[in-house]
């Protein structure tokens, strides 16, 4: 089964050859313009670009209307541009449109919107629903190496961005948190304090059913020019990074499960236990 497939699945849908109607409309067209996205080989540089212009151009009705769009946003016409990415962009969109457009004459808006919906979210490897880490979801990634451990790690099939550490391990998401210092520049990292010297890291235990989401949080850098840090000196090599509003993580401990919370859970249950 297509990853496509199994998003479709997870929300209800029957496999194509069982499907009939609008349902199977939507799924052939979605699949058709993944299709044609493919076959133009963007990069994890020039597919969201795609995927945006084309929800964006979605609305129009057809291609000169598309073309007239791309003008008013600051693009070359597509006959006057070199052979350089304004124009594999606009090229690429007008494909998508084109099968687009044709579909959309026989659907009704509700149902040619979906297709735009699940084209977007597939197109961007995500999903359709959210995650619920059945066993169908995991694939067991340990051969491939780096993930710093020698416990078997499994990852999600369907956000490739969850993983967990052995069969029964809690499932944790790698860009649950990241962090923007005071220069407005954003990172991720494993070595954040709070107020209480405990490290933070950006990824999170999941809640289940779960939808992916990644929260900013501030923080404030600091550069030392000794590790004992005792003197602020810039370009002293040695960093420090501090959160600077612990009332921000509330939101977050919403979504995820609250590291601090757990750990004293399971220092209780391990007291119960002796």
């Amino acid at each position: 089964m297509s990853n496509a497939e199994l998003e479709f699945s997870k929300i209800g849908y029957k496999p194509i050859n069982e499907s009939e109607g609008v349902n199977k409309i939507i799924q052939e067209s979605v699949m058709k313009l993944l299709e044609i996205f493919s076959e133009q080989g963007h990069s994890g540089f020039s597919a969201p670009y795609a995927v945006s212009y084309f929800k964006r151009m979605s609305q129009f009705d057809t291609l000169d209307d598309v073309k007239k769009e791309f003008i008013k946003i600051g693009y070359k016409p597509i006959e006057e541009c070199e052979d350089d990415m304004d124009k594999w962009i606009q090229e690429g969109v007008l494909d998508l449109t084109e099968s687009y457009f044709d579909i959309k004459k026989v659907l009704e808006k509700p149902d040619s919107d979906k297709i735009v919906e699940y084209f977007e979210k597939l197109g961007m490897h995500e999903p359709l629903g959210p995650i619920l880490c059945t066993d169908d979801e995991w694939s067991d990634v340990s051969s491939m190496g780096g993930m710093g451990d020698d416990d078997v790690t499994f990852q999600n099939n369907r956000c490739s961005a969850v993983f967990k550490k052995g069969k029964d391990g809690k499932p944790y998401y790698l860009d649950a948190i990241v962090w923007k210092s005071q220069n407005g520049n954003t990172f991720t990292g494993n070595s954040i304090l709070d107020s209480k010297g405990r490290k933070m890291k950006n990824s999170q235990t999941i809640k289940l059913p779960f939808v992916p989401k990644t929260f900013y949080i501030d923080v404030i850098k600091t550069e030392w020019a000794d590790k004992e840090e005792t003197i602020k000196q810039k370009g002293g090599g040695w960093w420090t990074s501090v959160i600077a509003d612990e009332t921000q993580l509330e939101e977050v401990w919403k979504y995820y499960e609250n590291p601090i919370i757990e750990e004293r859970k399971n220092k209780l249950n391990k007291i119960k236990k002796i």
